[in-house]
């Protein structure tokens, strides 16, 4: 009987130990999905948002700031479908890592590209098609690593706290207008949410997919 004891209670002790870190590596993983929302949402709000006011102050005409804004959102659909159709014909989501850092530079060279208006627009337009992409091909990708189910609640709770870029690209844009830099260096700060949102991918998508199979064959209870 003695024996015994001890036996369960190691078991227990071992059970307790892996529902605890079971409990913080999925917490961990969370965090990380929404920082990669986040990150994306703040900088698609802030260059759609502050685009027309800072091309205006940069010299443009309004009519010519508000057509190479469209372009942004026009490259944003493309952009869409061409990355959706990439990772499926791939099966992995590594070009949506990609997808990101180029994006990181795309954003980065609008306040560099006001010396042509061809060559603004089709750099606006190349940034809207990967940064957008990303972001609605990112939202599957968080459905794809969430087992079944869950999928409603990890997608609802990730996409909810994602929201909160919304707000802090608004903001954003104000703290660099009110900072008074030029407009290379705000477009260079703007695009550096998209390279944390490439390092979370690339940390987590193994992990993720490990979790994901590992859920999808847990018996139901």
């Amino acid at each position: 009987m003695k024996v015994g004891k001890k036996v369960n209670s190691a078991k227990i002790g071992d059970e307790g130990g892996d529902a605890s870190a079971r409990i913080s590596g999925r917490l961990s993983d969370r965090v990380t999905k929404a920082t990669k929302l986040v990150s994306t949402v703040l900088v698609i709000v802030f260059v759609i948002t502050w685009m027309p006011t800072l091309l205006t102050s940069a010299g443009l005409p309004l009519s010519r700031s508000i057509l190479v804004s469209a372009t942004f959102s026009l490259g944003g659909i493309v952009g869409s479908l061409l990355l959706a159709r990439l990772i499926d014909r791939q099966q992995s989501f590594r070009s949506l890592i990609a997808t990101f850092v180029a994006s990181s530079v795309a954003i980065g060279s609008i306040g560099f590209s006001t010396f042509n208006a061809g060559w603004l627009i089709a750099t606006v337009g190349v940034a809207g098609l990967l940064i957008v992409g990303a972001q609605v091909n990112l939202s599957a990708y968080t459905a794809v690593v969430y087992p079944t189910r869950i999928r409603s609640t990890g997608i609802g709770w990730v996409v909810g706290v994602g929201r909160i870029g919304a707000i802090a690209g608004a903001l954003a844009g104000t703290a660099l207008v009110a900072a008074g830099l030029d407009l290379g260096k705000q477009y260079l700060i703007a695009g550096t949410p998209a390279l944390l949102a490439a390092l979370a991918v690339a940390l987590t998508r193994a992990r993720d997919q490990d979790f994901a199979e590992e859920s999808e064959r847990e018996p139901a209870r």
